[in-house]
């Protein structure tokens, strides 16, 4: 599976994995959640040609393993594209010290008149959900009032 990035929508080369939602027409998601899902599925592809099959009967479980991982990918494309839309300061990029991860950071403001900001950076690991997320908080003031 290939996944392009054109016009917001993935190519429909990939529609039979995502067609539990109606299809790839029906969903659009921001061009740096493309780059993820790209990623993701080119890792997959990689893991897949990789595996050995021994037997015909071992087909059933690989093709399940591969439903099972598209699946992860979709949800965590569909929650990273959600807070990129609500979330005007904040942006997903790949990750500079780690390969095949990627880092969310939110820049959040304090309501208080001395205007701290909360800098918190998510760092979603390549095997993400079966490993933990890593989090950095920093803050530019002395505090953060949350409110």
């Amino acid at each position: 599976v290939t996944l392009n990035t054109k016009f917001g929508r993935p190519p429909r080369s990939v529609g039979s994995f995502l067609s539990a939602t109606g299809g790839p027409d029906q969903i659009r998601f921001h061009p740096a959640v493309l780059g993820f899902m790209n990623t993701k599925m080119c890792l997959l592809c990689n893991d897949m040609k990789g595996s050995h099959i021994a037997t015909p009967a071992d087909i059933p479980t690989m093709i399940h393993f591969a439903e099972l991982r598209v699946a992860r990918i979709k949800e965590t494309a569909k929650e990273l594209d959600s807070i990129l839309g609500r979330c005007r300061n904040s942006f997903l990029q790949a990750s500079d010290s780690l390969k095949d991860c990627y880092d969310f950071t939110a820049h959040l403001a304090s309501e208080s008149s001395r205007r701290d900001r909360l800098h918190v950076t998510l760092s979603i690991p390549d095997c993400y959900p079966s490993a933990p997320i890593g989090i950095h908080l920093s803050s530019t003031g002395s505090f953060f009032n949350t409110g």
